[in-house]
C-alpha cells in the first residue's frame, strides 16, 4: 500500500508541479506524519524540492520523455542490446526490463524461436508485435509513461508463478559496494521480484552508469552474471565483479 502510494504520490506533484502538506493528506487521506515520511523517501531521489509548507519539482531535473530518452545514444544501445540478444536461444524463457536499452533487444531476436518474453515494458510489447516467432507475456498495472512501464501494488507478486531462465535488465547506477540500483519504489519491485526468479542475470548499461548510486539496490554485485556494456568501468569495479563470479562484456 505504502509503494503504490508513494507512486501516486509522485505522479500528482509531477503533473501539479508542486503540492501542499494539507493538500497531500486530504488526497490522500493519510496523516501529516505519514506524508512527511512519504515526502522524505520522494525528496530523497532528488527530483523534488521541499518548499514551506509542501514540495515541489525541480524543473531542471525533470526526466526527458521516453521517446527522447530512448533515441539519445541510440546506436549504443543498440550495439549493447545487440551483444545480449546474442545470449537468447531458442526456447529460451527470458525477462526484458523496461528501459531506454534493453527495449532494443527485441528487434535482434530474428534468427531464434519458440522464445518467451516476460515482460512490464510497453515499448517491448510494441517491438513484439510484429515477431511472430516471439510470445509475449505483459504484466498487468497502471502504465506509468515517464518509463512506459506497468506498474501495480501486486504486479511483483504475479512473478513469483513463472520460471525465468535469463533476465536482461536495466540500472539507474552500477556500483561495486551498491550493486544494480533503482530510484523509483514500483519499478524496484518488480525488478527485485524478477531476479529471485531468474537463472541467470544481465545488467545492461552504458558507461555513464557506473559509480552512480540510486536509492534502491535491486540486485547485490554477486547475483549478477553478465554487465553488458560500452565502454570498460574502473579496475576496481571489474575485478570485483570477477571475484563475485560475474563477467564483463564490453561491446
Amino acid at each position: 500500500m505504502r509503494v503504490e502510494r508513494i507512486e501516486r504520490m509522485e505522479r500528482y506533484i509531477t503533473t501539479h508541479k508542486s503540492a501542499t502538506m494539507d493538500e497531500l493528506c486530504e488526497i490522500f487521506q493519510v496523516s501529516k506524519n505519514t506524508i512527511r515520511r512519504d515526502l522524505k523517501e520522494i525528496l530523497a531521489r532528488g527530483e523534488f524540492q521541499k518548499t514551506y509548507g509542501g514540495v515541489r519539482v525541480v524543473r531542471s531535473r525533470l526526466p526527458l520523455p521516453f521517446v527522447e530518452r530512448v533515441n539519445k545514444n541510440a546506436e549504443v544501445k543498440r550495439r549493447i542490446a545487440r551483444a545480449a540478444a546474442q545470449k537468447v536461444k531458442s526456447g529460451d524463457i527470458i525477462y526484458i526490463d523496461s528501459g531506454t536499452t534493453t527495449c532494443h533487444i527485441v528487434d535482434e531476436l530474428t534468427d531464434v524461436e519458440d522464445v518467451t518474453i516476460l515482460t512490464h515494458s510497453l515499448e517491448v510489447i510494441n517491438r513484439a508485435v510484429a515477431n511472430p516467432k516471439l510470445t509475449v507475456v505483459s504484466l498487468a498495472g497502471m502504465l506509468n509513461r515517464k518509463t512506459f512501464s506497468f506498474s501495480c501494488l501486486h504486479l511483483s507478486q504475479s512473478l513469483k508463478d513463472y520460471n525465468i531462465g535469463k533476465a536482461f535488465m536495466s540500472a539507474d547506477g552500477l556500483t561495486a559496494v551498491n550493486g544494480a540500483t533503482q530510484s523509483t519504489p514500483a519499478e524496484f519491485e518488480v525488478k527485485h521480484a524478477v531476479i529471485a526468479k531468474s537463472n541467470e542475470v544481465f545488467i545492461l548499461v552504458e558507461y555513464e552508469k557506473f559509480d552512480q548510486v540510486s536509492l534502491f539496490t535491486y540486485c547485490d554485485l554477486d547475483g549478477i552474471d553478465f554487465v553488458i556494456t560500452d565502454q570498460a568501468p574502473a579496475q576496481d569495479f571489474t575485478d570485483a565483479l570477477t571475484n563475485s563470479g560475474g563477467t564483463l562484456c564490453v561491446v
